[in-house]
């Protein structure tokens, strides 16, 4: 029977952080590796967070992140405030439609913010630097409890690439039942694939860095696509599309960072299938 795949991925994060050994270790004195990228990136001071553009990174060790569209969220919110606060009642209609806007466009990002904590379980440098990114077993919090999960990160290394299965099983000697996997070259965060099996068929999360600094993060299953890019200036895209038995939503975006806010250009449009009844929306700031 298949179970969620967002709740196994912030457990199996938790359980990595927690039972970590040799092989999740940076090892001590080794020497910090050069600036390889400069890249868009979410600095925090204090319980501040602040958006910097071109800052120089080291890319393979760093996880594809589109930083900007936090930041993108929050001005558009900003935006549909100010619109009805001069509009009024009248308002109403366009409120519910960037509603829509915002959670559609949230929506994505939780996907891929959640999605990339799998990606703790990637075959990094360190790790193979000290096992050779070998199969091993993390164990649950508390072995004895009844809902106690095992995990296991099964590795498969060719040449330069890897394949890592995240097992699960209720005992560590199984049997053990895959839960979603991933490949990329060794040690490179920055460029990954995470395929899951759900119910309705595989989940596909590609991230995927240019050496320009340009990001990219990329969602396909059955009934929901998205495509969320960033370039190292802070600017970038959304397109967006997804289905249900009942409704049709599209997305299509594109903003630019400067001087701490973002400018953007936003289309949305949701089709009721049932009525037939369209809702759309353009907006700008």
């Amino acid at each position: 029977m298949y179970k969620p795949v967002l709740p196994t991925l912030i457990a199996s994060l938790m359980l990595s952080a927690c039972n970590s050994d040799s092989n999740d270790s940076v090892q001590t004195g080794k020497d910090q590796p050069n600036n390889t990228h400069n890249l868009c990136i979410n600095h925090r001071v204090g319980s501040e967070d602040f958006l910097k553009a071109s800052q120089p990174i080291h890319g393979p060790s760093t996880i594809t992140s589109i930083d900007s569209l936090n930041q993108v969220v929050a001005d558009f919110g900003t935006e549909v405030v100010d619109t009805i606060d001069r509009t009024g009642v009248d308002g109403l209609k366009e409120l519910m439609t960037a509603q829509g806007v915002v959670t559609t466009i949230l929506a994505a990002q939780l996907t891929g913010t959640l999605s990339a904590l799998g990606l703790m379980h990637a075959c990094t440098s360190e790790e193979f630097a000290a096992s050779g990114c070998s199969t091993r077993t993390i164990s649950p919090w508390v072995v004895d409890d009844p809902d106690a999960v095992y995990l296991r990160l099964n590795t498969e290394v060719n040449g330069q690439r890897y394949i890592r299965r995240i097992e699960e099983a209720t005992s560590s000697s199984g049997p053990w039942e895959e839960r979603y996997r991933l490949e990329g070259p060794i040690g490179d965060l920055g460029n990954v694939d995470i395929i899951m099996q759900t119910e309705d068929g595989e989940e596909t999360l590609v991230y995927s860095r240019s050496i320009n600094g340009a990001e990219n993060i990329k969602f396909s299953a059955l009934q929901r696509t998205f495509t969320i890019a960033e370039d190292a200036n802070c600017s970038g895209r959304i397109d967006y599309e997804a289905t249900s038995e009942t409704q049709s939503i599209s997305l299509n975006g594109t903003w630019q960072f400067n001087q701490g806010r973002t400018s953007a250009h936003l289309d949305f449009l949701n089709i009721d299938l049932t009525s037939g009844d369209r809702l759309a929306g353009e907006y700008r700031w």
